[in-house]
């Protein structure tokens, strides 16, 4: 719903298009805080950056959902999903 609204919020809609906008970037903000407190943990590289792991997992869920909202099937978005999920997956530290 969110995505929806930033996407269609005309320049009337400004403070409606601005709050759904700084929930997505609260939304953000906490994935940064998760992937920084694995990075600390020692569960991803040093070299990670929370930040751009955070818009990048942001990204894939947005996608996602535009896909689902489109009416993909629900086997090809398991697929998918399985596929972003073992990108990240991929990057832990053993």
């Amino acid at each position: 719903m969110l995505i929806k609204t930033v996407l269609g919020a005309t320049s009337a809609d400004r403070r409606i298009r601005n709050k759904a906008n700084k929930y997505l970037d609260t939304m953000e903000e906490e994935m940064a805080k998760a992937f920084q407190k694995a990075r600390d943990l020692g569960e991803l590289p040093n070299d990670a950056d929370p930040k751009h792991l955070a818009r990048q997992y942001q990204s894939d869920v947005t996608a996602l959902k535009i896909e689902a909202h489109r009416g993909v099937e629900e086997q090809v978005l398991m697929v998918s999903a399985e596929e972003r999920a073992t990108s990240y997956e991929n990057m832990r530290v053993d």
